[in-house]
């Protein structure tokens, strides 16, 4: 009789074992904190959970382990452990949620590490649209006397596709169109000249604000595309060279995976034009901007 109760007993521990290995489920996560710190699922404690435990919740190749913090009878509210991470699932996504201690340890290794926040980081892209207001800090025009005084000024506007393929390094392409005047004072005459171009730029990312994922960076660019300028009725075109940008930025995240960009920025401008007589103009201009922009 002893040695059944001992087999019995035996056979509860293997079974229990297993039962708790087998306990991945696939959830949906009802919804994620702006932050992406906390999210929340349809499991309370009548699912076995309790405040204070700890889990992994994994989507594709990324995965992290949270902490639940808030228990009713059907759902709770978990926290990110790595104060330092964050989730890279959104609202109404399913994720596996392993339950026991020992899948935890059998799942961690196969995740992919990346950076110091213990997360594989999943390659992001966004668009941006950007508005610039741009002053010459000085020009030379080829076909202008080098006495002649003058101002540059006018408005540059940018739509660009970007890849995030690193938790600092961000990629962009794009179009880019501008608009500027240049004044001259003697003899008072207004020069108009627009460009269009391709633009790239590279931009690291500074840490982003644990609270509300806002950050600094700072950019570097070029571009090429077309030019033309209106001389008294007169029209030169040709190609425009754009390098270097560089730019200092403060992109303010406002929700819903959207930011606002603040920027300050240089550029160097090299336009070679001719008009139809042949006759050849060459521009080289050194523009302060600043920026408003959207990124979403």
């Amino acid at each position: 009789m002893r040695e059944r109760i001992i087999y019995f007993l035996i056979f509860l521990i293997f079974a229990s074992t297993n039962v708790a290995k087998a306990y991945d489920q696939l959830v949906v996560v009802q919804t994620v904190s702006t932050s992406k710190k906390t999210f929340v699922i349809r499991k309370g404690f009548v699912d076995g959970i309790a405040i204070g435990q700890e889990s992994l919740f994994t989507i594709r190749n990324a995965g992290v382990v949270a902490t639940a913090t808030e228990v009713n009878r059907t759902m709770s509210i978990w926290e990110v452990n790595d104060k330092r991470g964050g989730v890279a699932f959104e609202k109404g996504e399913f994720v596996t949620f392993t339950n026991s201690i020992e899948n935890l340890i059998l799942e961690l290794p196969k995740l992919e590490k990346i950076s110091e926040k213990g997360l594989r980081f999943k390659t992001k892209n966004y668009w941006i649209a950007r508005g610039n207001l741009s002053y010459a800090l000085s020009d030379s025009v080829s076909s202008l006397e080098a006495e002649a005084q003058s101002t540059r000024s006018g408005y540059q506007v940018e739509g660009l596709f970007v890849v995030n393929f690193d938790p600092r390094w961000e990629l962009g392409v794009g179009i880019r169109y501008d608009s500027e005047v240049q004044k001259i004072s003697e003899p008072v005459l207004d020069v108009p000249t627009t460009r269009l171009a391709a633009i790239g730029e590279l931009n690291y990312l500074f840490n982003q604000d644990e609270t509300d994922r806002s950050y600094f960076y700072v950019g570097a660019g070029l571009g090429y595309g077309i030019s033309s300028t209106t001389v008294d009725e007169s029209v030169s075109t040709g190609s425009v060279f754009i390098l270097p940008v560089l730019k200092l930025g403060f992109s303010k995240f406002i929700g819903n995976s959207k930011w606002v960009l603040l920027e300050a920025a240089m550029e160097s401008i090299g336009a070679q034009e001719s008009f139809a007589d042949g006759v050849e103009q060459n521009t080289t201009i050194v523009n302060s901007k600043m920026s408003i922009g959207f990124k979403f």
